[in-house]
């Protein structure tokens, strides 16, 4: 291994030009690599802009030669990965533009708190527990404390995240992510099912004929929440499965509807039809003019949740999802599966037709009635 002097015509960033030579000056540093036995492998030429950073590499050669020797080696420093780069990477493989939004909200608070720079190798348990206190003392719009079961949800996307660094940087193969504590949350199960009394008063206000005081804007919008409540009963079909039906996942030939689950990517198909959805569509075509059967683009407008809630104050029915007992459209989820389980369906038949992936699920749906219960005190004379 030697240092020579070495000289060029054209320019190289950081060489010297020599004035005397009238060429530019630079270092080499020869190496000569050897196997086992002092036969020459292969030989190495570096260059160094000043002589200085040749000797320093000389010398950082020579050491790690002499440390090999007594069986100490260097280890290969690994760049530490951010948080931000991390989430950066986590959102880039969401598509869907609603998920997306949501967990750029989650992450970035996260990162926020922890700062801007924080390696994901430093995160501890602690580090979560200040987040979820933190998201804890805040109010939402409503003027009202998070609940946990938010809080949980936001600690999962932000464990989703962490679990998912090994993938995207080698850096992190070995990498285990702190233990994520979940908030203490009471049993919060909606056991809210519609009575046919009910199902009356609502389907009565909303489906009445032009009113004095109503503009016709605000009378198709409420024909169409009349129209797609009914739907929603008939098929358990979400608020948004329900907006974006199209008359094209009809096929009246074939006599089949299919209903796509957005949240679960499953498909579920109702054939042959029933006799009440196909009135219903008959019903719906000279109000619908569009791809959409219940909606112009394929989602509700800004009337939807005041019309439901007029509905239901004409019904004298409790509305929200954080008033007591209260009625919202996916209510019509929950009757849909009950009422199925409560005829003798099969619960797996029942699954496909909700569009559920797990039958445990299912059981969060169904619900017991002042009818189940009678019934079931009746066969206990039966024993």
């Amino acid at each position: 291994m030697s240092i020579t002097t070495i000289y060029s015509e054209k320019e190289k960033p950081g060489w010297t030009y020599d004035r005397k030579k009238k060429e530019w000056r630079g270092y080499l540093l020869d190496i000569l690599c050897f196997d086992g036995k002092n036969k020459p492998l292969k030989r190495k030429r570096i260059q160094y802009s000043s002589k200085s950073d040749a000797v320093d590499a000389e010398l950082e050669i020579e050491t790690e030669k002499k440390n090999a020797a007594f069986g100490i080696y260097k280890t290969k420093e690994t760049r530490r990965i951010t948080l931000k780069e991390l989430f950066d990477k986590r959102l880039i493989l969401l598509t869907e533009r609603k998920r997306r939004e949501l967990e750029r909200r989650v992450l970035n608070r996260f990162a926020d708190i922890c700062g801007e720079d924080f390696a994901v190798e430093d995160l501890k348990t602690s580090h979560i527990y200040r987040y979820a206190e933190t998201r804890a003392a805040e109010k939402t719009a409503r003027n009202t404390l998070l609940t946990p079961q938010t809080i949980n949800r936001e600690l999962t996307i932000i464990s989703s995240a962490l679990r998912q660094s090994p993938r995207f940087f080698a850096e992190l193969e070995d990498y285990q992510p702190p233990r994520i504590p979940r908030q203490k949350a009471k049993e919060n199960r909606r056991t809210r099912t519609t009575t046919p009394e009910e199902k009356m008063r609502l389907l009565a206000w909303l489906g009445a004929k032009l009113r004095d005081n109503e503009t016709a804007a605000y009378y198709n919008e409420r024909i169409k929440i009349f129209h797609a409540l009914r739907f929603a009963w008939l098929t358990g079909a979400r608020k948004k499965e329900v907006a974006r039906i199209q008359w094209k996942d009809y096929d009246a030939r074939r006599d089949r509807l299919s209903v796509y689950r957005y949240k679960n990517k499953l498909m579920s198909v109702f054939s042959p039809v029933p006799r009440k959805i196909k009135e219903l569509f008959e019903e719906r075509k000279p109000f619908s003019g569009g791809a959409f059967i219940f909606t112009e683009a394929g989602e509700f407008n800004s009337y939807f949740e005041s019309i439901v809630e007029a509905a239901c104050i004409d019904a004298n029915i409790n509305y929200g999802r954080f008033a007591d007992d209260g009625f919202t459209f996916h209510t019509a989820r929950h009757d849909f599966i009950t009422n199925l389980i409560q005829k003798g369906v099969d619960i797996e038949t029942v699954r496909e037709l909700a569009g559920i992936s797990k039958s445990e699920i299912l059981l969060l749906y169904a619900h017991a009635s002042a009818e189940t219960r009678k019934r079931a005190v009746l066969i206990i004379d039966d024993f």
